[in-house]
This record gives C-alpha cells, sequence and structure tokens, in this order.
C-alpha cells in the first residue's frame, strides 16, 4: 500500500520514503512508525498504541 501526505510518499510494499520524488533513508523502526502515524490519517495515536502495532 502507498500512503501520501504533502509530499510525502511511502510505500509499504517497498520499504521506501519519498520526498518530492528523492528518496529518504530511515532506520526500519522510524519507517514502521511513520506508517502507523500514515495509516492513522489524523487521528490521535498513543504511545501504547503505537507500541502494540509495532
Amino acid at each position: 500500500m502507498i500512503y501520501c501526505c504533502g509530499d510525502l510518499r511511502l510505500d509499504d510494499e517497498r520499504f521506501e520514503l519519498q520526498r518530492g520524488g528523492q528518496p529518504i533513508a530511515l532506520e526500519p523502526q522510524v519507517f514502521l512508525v511513520l506508517r502507523e502515524l500514515m495509516q492513522a490519517q489524523g487521528r490521535l495515536v498513543s504511545k501504547e498504541q503505537l507500541i502494540e502495532n509495532i
């Protein structure tokens, strides 16, 4: 699945983040946190929810 927010594009299948078409290197844990937040689409996500889902 691909998530977009502004000029950010997160490709869950390719484990890749791009900004303005340029790849951004992320550590795996950071990628997973960002994916959870982008999946929430503006909803509040607690620290406990992040830990549980990651």
